[in-house]
Parts: C-alpha cells; sequence; structure tokens
C-alpha cells in the first residue's frame, strides 16, 4: 500500500503543479493581450 499512496501523492502534486502553471499562464496572456 506504500507506493500506492507514493502514487496518489505525486500524482496529486503533479496536477497542482499543471493547474499552477496554467493559472499563471492565464494570468501572463492576459496581461500580454491588454497592452
Amino acid at each position: 500500500p506504500e507506493d500506492y499512496i507514493e502514487k496518489e501523492t505525486l500524482f496529486y502534486a503533479t496536477n497542482r503543479a499543471l493547474a499552477n502553471l496554467g493559472y499563471e499562464l492565464k494570468i501572463n496572456l492576459k496581461r500580454f493581450n491588454t497592452n
């Protein structure tokens, strides 16, 4: 069960990282479009 928890944690961390990256990209694109 330990590697199951590890996989879940890794998946969650990757998911959060991608979500944060997408959020940053959206903000940057908005800023770029307004100028």
